[in-house]
């Protein structure tokens, strides 16, 4: 049964969203793509208690780690002894190290400001339109390696959940 994404609706930021999943699921191997879904799922967080809910406990996580005082914001302990929530802590150093490969990435310098990103996405969307695969442009692309990181990063998460 495939891993489903559920994200909040924000109209065309959705679009772009979709394309990158897309993207970065596409570039895995077999085994990665039967567990994640071929498409994530938008809806309105005001609608959808879950997705409130979810937003909730990612706020109650970043609070207790950015304190780190688990006593202040208990929610994410107690939630997590019933064998529902997992969470990966990930140590300063190896948030840095992922950083630093991320910007050894070519062309990710020049996407990381929102104008550049929407100007790079339009003009994909045009080349895709002349039917112009982009996943073969170039030796290696800013996604395809962002792709690869991302791979890399989940095989890892699910390595530790055993």
């Amino acid at each position: 049964m495939p891993i489903d994404f559920i994200f909040d609706s924000q109209e065309r930021l959705g679009e772009q969203q979709r394309w990158i999943y897309e993207k970065i699921r596409e570039m895995q191997p077999r085994a990665i793509r039967k567990l994640l879904t071929k498409s994530p799922i938008f809806r309105d967080d005001k609608d959808v208690l879950p997705l409130q809910a979810a937003d909730m406990l990612a706020w109650h996580v970043r609070r207790q780690a950015e304190r780190g005082d688990s006593n202040q914001f208990p929610v994410p302990d107690l939630l997590s002894h019933d064998g529902l929530h997992m969470a990966v802590d990930i140590d300063a150093d190896q948030l840095r190290s992922t950083a630093s490969r991320f910007n050894q990435v070519p062309g990710v310098a020049a996407i990381q400001r929102k104008s550049p990103w929407k100007r790079l996405f339009r003009e994909i969307e045009n080349l895709e339109l002349l039917g112009v695969d982009t996943s073969r442009i170039g030796q290696k692309s800013t996604v395809q390696r962002a792709s690869e990181r991302i791979g890399q990063l989940f095989r890892r998460a699910l390595f530790w959940r055993r």
